[in-house]
């Protein structure tokens, strides 16, 4: 049975109309992911835009998904899908991009030799994956490889915003 989460008011990134979706989600569904309604505002037809967590966690997984590791590709696609699925404008995907440039990967592969001591073989096929991938991102970042890869998605992601935003503000003025 489908579960609703209260109405929220949302304001849309392109023509600043505010309106209220209803979100449902259906946790046996074979896609339990929440889903709103309406998709788009009603003024202009942008889709919905959230902005997700800007946190470290963040960050990592903006890594994780750019070394193509399975969970990552699979729940965020690739980084230029991560930024739109989390981004409402380009300063967004600045924030996450400059999330990304202070990620300390020393304490991050601190953090790592510290849980796999602690679980030692409960780890799973990702996580020693995972494990594997932190030093080469480390090393590519030190060399400059990992942001300049980043920074194109980047760039993509937001030609795609201003592409959309455009788009739309001309529908809105009709």
């Amino acid at each position: 049975m489908p579960r609703f989460i209260p109405e929220q008011s949302h304001l849309c990134h392109v023509c600043d109309t505010r309106f209220t979706i209803t979100t449902t989600f259906d946790p046996r569904a074979a896609d339990p992911r929440p889903a709103s309604q309406p998709r788009a505002c009603p003024r202009c037809g942008a889709p919905l835009r959230h902005t997700g967590g800007k946190d470290i966690g963040a960050a990592k997984n903006i890594v994780l998904t750019h070394y193509g590791l399975s969970f990552y590709r699979q729940h965020f696609g690739s980084v230029k899908d991560f930024l739109l699925r989390h981004c409402r404008t380009a300063r967004d995907v600045d924030d996450y991009l400059a999330l990304v440039e202070r990620l300390d990967f020393a304490e991050w592969e601190s953090d790592q030799r510290r849980s796999a001591a602690r679980r030692g073989d409960a780890l799973s096929a990702e996580e020693r994956a995972e494990h594997q991938i932190v030093p080469k991102a480390r090393a590519e970042a030190a060399s400059g490889k990992l942001l300049a890869d980043v920074r194109a998605a980047a760039d993509e992601a937001k030609a795609v915003l201003s592409e959309e935003r455009a788009r739309h503000l001309r529908a809105a003025k009709g």
